[in-house]
């Protein structure tokens, strides 16, 4: 009979150690890493749907973003709402006629506005005579001063048109614009703006660009990418007045705002989920009222002079963004900080990232192999991504070998593994590391009982230090990237966050490993050594 040899699982267990000196042992699972992210960062959303982890991440940390924005440029800014209300006081159904529109741009422009925009696509060749009274209004107010801006549709060819009266005297009394927009594939918000598109070499300059070429008198060269948006976290004092359909939970306080849709920053409390955000605060569940302050198309006809001070005040040497708030309609975006919201906000948004940072807005370049500078600045982003990984590498192994030494037996039958995962020390209920203590731990102090509640205690709070040391360097590496893509490189916080994330993912898992040694054997064995 063959004597069985009295073998410890710590030799079972696959240990990895990287051999010292050699950089391939230091760079390949590094880049693996960073190909595995930008990989993820491509293939996850079309597997799991809105609930994969970029997203998530993106999500919460909008509100810091948007804290860090401040004030932007607002104060240049200001919106006009047509809603069902402005309809019936002026006696319209939708669509109403052209000299609804006539009416309206000239009261906006007695307040003497710097620019107006109109965000409704006039195509319709309807049977309305009151056509030519809005032409020469909107000649009207050109001349006097104010730019008028008019959304138009686009022709497969790719150029701007509208109904013929008005296409006449496009170019001349105002500029068409494009207001083309695709939310995200995924959650469906809007994290994006389309700039300019080019249709067979036709290129149709967006609302937001074309008023700040405009106004600014700074031309943009013609955006390749689309702009990442920076959505404002400062309520406007005169937003939108919807009520909110949610009543108040039974026996609670009498709340003022309690009938609003939306609700004022929590300050801090903004980067936690919803959830944990109503512990503290039962209007959690509201999304942020809006940033840009709001006019209703029917004040300007029914304003007391207290309303006639504030309208001054909201529209005078400002540009006024005219749109859209029905029951019945489309022309809505999905904020990841307003939620559902009429669209001529996000143009707005657009329209103040680009008077606050200029030519130095934030771009959302794809990660596709295009040759343009914003693309090899996302390329620069994925080598500072590499020497993040490989920092966090090192800080990653540092910690294992720390917690293997604070947490491995008085006296081991044989020499602990070089490093454990989370999985073995975190759970304490399947694994091997985890057994093997316990086993030694009952041979050799059977009687004292405590002693073993005091080393499973020991060994859990080790553990959980180690974790969070691990957890602490993410972060740290996910705001070095965040603060060199975004401040140093232009690129969208969504576009760093979806190749951070991922990359350290594969580092924190070892994704990048498992793949070197499932495509490189003789790699994996070159280094990797057991004790």
């Amino acid at each position: 009979m063959k004597k069985r040899e009295n073998k410890s699982p710590w030799q079972n267990m696959p240990l990895r150690i990287a051999v010292s000196g050699k950089k391939a042992g230091v760079l390949l699972p590094a880049v693996t890493s960073v190909l595995i992210g930008v990989f993820a960062a491509i293939a996850i959303p079309a597997v799991m749907g809105e609930d994969f982890a970029a997203r998530e991440s993106a999500k919460l940390y909008a509100p810091l973003d948007a804290w860090l924005y401040d004030e932007g440029s607002r104060k240049y800014i200001s919106t006009v709402v047509i809603d069902d209300n402005s309809l019936i006081q002026a006696d319209q159904t939708w669509p109403p006629t052209y000299s609804f529109y006539a009416r309206l741009l000239r009261g906006i422009s007695y307040y003497h506005p710097k620019a107006i925009f109109l965000d409704v696509i006039l195509t319709s060749e309807r049977n309305d005579p009151s056509i030519q009274r809005l032409v020469d209004t909107i000649c009207k107010v050109g001349a006097a001063g104010a730019r008028v801006y008019l959304a138009a549709s686009r022709t497969p060819t790719g150029s701007l048109t509208l109904r013929p009266e008005l296409q006449k005297v496009s170019g001349h009394c105002f500029t068409s614009v494009s207001v083309n927009y695709q939310p995200d594939e995924v959650d469906h918000l809007t994290w994006t703006y389309e700039l300019a598109s080019s249709t067979h070499g036709t290129v149709a300059r967006s609302a937001a660009l074309a008023i700040y070429d405009d106004v600014s008198g700074k031309s943009l060269i013609t955006p390749t990418v689309p702009m990442a948006i920076s959505w404002g976290f400062k309520p406007s004092g005169h937003g939108l007045r919807w009520v909110s359909s949610m009543s108040a939970p039974p026996g609670a306080q009498p709340d003022v705002d309690a009938s609003a849709y939306c609700r004022s920053p929590h300050g801090a409390l903004e980067m936690l989920p919803p959830g944990l955000q109503r512990l503290f605060h039962r209007d959690a569940q509201k999304p942020l009222c809006v940033f840009h302050d709001t006019v209703y198309a029917y004040d300007l006809a029914n304003a007391t002079p207290d309303d006639d001070r504030q309208i001054s005040a909201s529209l005078r040497d400002r540009i006024v963004m005219i749109g859209t708030s029905r029951t019945y309609t489309n022309d809505f975006v999905t904020s990841p900080l307003h939620d559902r919201i009429p669209g001529v906000y996000l143009h707005a948004m657009a329209l103040d990232n680009l008077l606050t940072y200029g030519s130095n807005y934030k771009r959302a370049p794809g990660l596709t192999p295009t040759v343009d500078v914003d693309h090899y600045k996302l390329l620069g982003l994925g080598l500072v991504s590499l020497i993040c990984v490989i920092a966090f590498r090192y800080i990653r192994k540092s910690i294992d070998a720390w917690l293997i030494e604070k947490i491995a037996p008085p006296s081991p039958p044989h020499a602990p593994p070089s490093k454990i995962y989370l999985v073995d020390t975190g759970l304490f209920v399947t694994s091997e590391l985890h057994q093997e203590i316990q086993r030694d731990l009952r041979i050799k102090a059977l009687p004292a009982s405590k002693q073993t509640t005091s080393r499973r205690r020991h060994v859990t709070l080790r553990a959980l230090a180690a974790f969070s040391l691990k957890a602490f360097f993410s972060v740290i590496a996910v705001a070095g990237l965040l603060l060199i893509g975004e401040h140093m490189l232009n690129i969208g916080y969504f576009s760093v966050i979806s190749v951070a994330t991922f990359s350290l993912a594969a580092e924190w898992f070892e994704w990048n490993e498992k793949l070197i040694t499932w495509l490189y054997p003789e790699h994996g064995n070159s280094t990797h050594a057991h004790n």
